[in-house]
């Protein structure tokens, strides 16, 4: 299967031919979908979003708090997670549980140094763009734990999909873009 995703970033155009690529096998965190609306995000999780900024949203939803980053047109395209897991020492069992898990739901890991380092996966492609024809990252999740020393344990999660920032900010480029095109005058 062929996709082609126009997009941009700042002012420059990119071009995205990703062929047969396979993303995560599951696109959530918690039932939280990448692409939602934040209204969507409200009616899944009946919470109000707390804004932060610049598209950035707080929420506690599960025992697990939330930042999301919502593009220009208001499609979230990153999920940051912080999910509580008590107090107990991590170890290679626990750590070939949560694998085993996460393999699960979103596909075999680029990547694993659990218990006391990242497990994380990643979609990459060829992207044409003003610098040249190179490979960028589209998707990515990471999943780590944090605390110790007496202190709880998190389970931390970041899952990102950059294409659909770009599509958004390519979409709200258009116009500006084209009128300033047709205003330069020589």
């Amino acid at each position: 299967m062929k996709a082609v995703i126009f997009a941009a970033i700042g002012v420059f155009a990119i071009l995205t031919n990703v062929c047969g690529a396979q993303g995560f096998r599951a696109r959530d965190l918690r039932g939280i979908r990448l692409d939602m609306t934040p209204g969507e995000v409200e009616q899944l999780t009946h919470a109000r979003l707390s804004p932060l900024g610049r598209g950035d949203f707080k929420l506690e939803f599960n025992h697990t708090e939330f930042d999301l980053g919502f593009s220009p047109l208001g499609h979230l395209y990153r999920i940051d997670s912080d999910q509580p897991l008590g107090s107990f020492a991590p170890d290679l069992t626990f750590a070939a549980t949560l694998t085993s898990k996460l393999t699960e739901k979103f596909g075999p890991p680029k990547s694993n140094m659990l218990p006391g380092g990242p497990i994380d996966w990643d979609l990459q492609a060829m992207v044409t763009d003003n610098n040249g024809t190179n490979p960028r990252e589209l998707e990515s999740l990471s999943a780590m734990l944090e605390g110790g020393y007496g202190a709880p344990i998190h389970l931390v999660m970041k899952m990102m999909d950059f294409r659909l920032l770009w599509r958004d900010q390519a979409i709200v480029n258009a116009t500006p873009r084209n009128k300033a095109a047709e205003a330069a005058k020589f």
